[in-house]
């Protein structure tokens, strides 16, 4: 049996602006949302690193935000998260109907004035193929420039959020002369993200186990890894419903074989929220057949 699912990853970004003095006086900037771009999510297909999130860029321009834009419309530098002034650790969190990861950069003071009107993120030093692009808001979301002072750094936080769709899907698929009803639920949505977003992760390192229970709630489950799986990338790229990244776990002829159908499959990409897949009745697996669930994940703006 070959299953074929499809997933959507809803995402956002958020930057928040303060600056300390060396007494460790802080100043409120600004805090605002970003667009991520089309260059970022093409990057998030591509089968390359570095991650994304590496690099903050700042620059001067006021000029709107399109997300057919690549880089900063007036570049003036980047800080990367690692290497420069004070590593502050990533976080991960959660949230009813998302899971978020933060990364914090420190500019060091310049030892003068500068001024900040537009701010994205990227994987590397270079001002091309931006995963975002913001300009800096006032209260009142009205774009402005921040001032940082000669004795003050810049401490910049983002956090990038993915929500998901926490309904059921059903669908019934007709194999062997058997009709199955298939139940695809999110999973797991309370765990933490890697800060990584690199797709080639997506089923290179995910795992997935098999249960010959009943199909468990979102957040419960007990799972057999008794059935052993392999995984491999498919595809990736773009079309109509927008970007994807394409991978499969699957259990081959000698891959192990369980004593009871297979109700429940969990499929656990390392940089997106899980999903459940259960089967009624359930699905025999023997040594004459192959098992294969192949999982499409689109993600675009939220």
């Amino acid at each position: 049996m070959t299953l074929q699912l499809n997933g959507k990853v809803g995402m956002s970004g958020r930057f928040k602006l303060t600056a300390i003095k060396p007494d460790g006086t802080t100043r409120h900037l600004a805090e605002f949302d970003n667009m991520i771009l089309d260059s970022g999510l093409e990057f998030l297909t591509a089968d390359v690193s570095p991650d994304p999130l590496t690099y903050l860029h700042i620059g001067t321009s006021s000029a709107p935000v399109s997300p057919t834009q690549s880089g900063l419309q007036a570049w003036s530098g980047s800080s990367p998260v690692v290497g420069q002034g004070t590593e502050i650790p990533a976080q991960a969190g959660v949230a009813p109907d998302y899971a978020y990861t933060r990364v914090v950069f420190r500019r060091i003071g310049l030892g003068r004035v500068f001024s900040v009107s537009e701010m994205g993120m990227g994987p590397n030093q270079h001002n091309a193929q931006l995963f975002c692009r913001a300009l800096v808001l006032d209260d009142n979301g009205e774009p402005t420039t921040v001032t940082v002072n000669a004795d003050e750094v810049l401490d910049v936080s983002y956090t990038l959020r993915m929500f998901v769709d926490l309904s059921d899907k059903t669908a019934v698929l007709h194999a062997s002369g058997v009709d199955y009803t298939l139940t695809v639920r999110p999973a797991r949505v309370d765990r933490e993200l890697s800060r990584s977003l690199l797709s080639y992760q997506l089923f290179r390192h995910a795992s997935a186990w098999v249960s010959g229970a009943v199909q468990p709630p979102i957040l419960a489950g007990s799972f057999d890894p008794s059935l052993a799986v392999s995984r491999e990338r498919l595809s990736n790229g773009k079309d109509e419903k927008g970007y994807f990244v394409e991978g499969r776990v699957f259990a081959s002829l000698t891959g192990g074989n369980l004593s009871v159908p297979i109700r429940t499959v969990l499929l656990l990409p390392d940089a997106f929220p899980a999903w459940t897949v259960g089967f009624e009745p359930g699905v025999p697996k023997t040594a004459s057949e192959i098992f294969s669930v192949t999982l499409r994940i689109y993600f675009g703006r939220r």
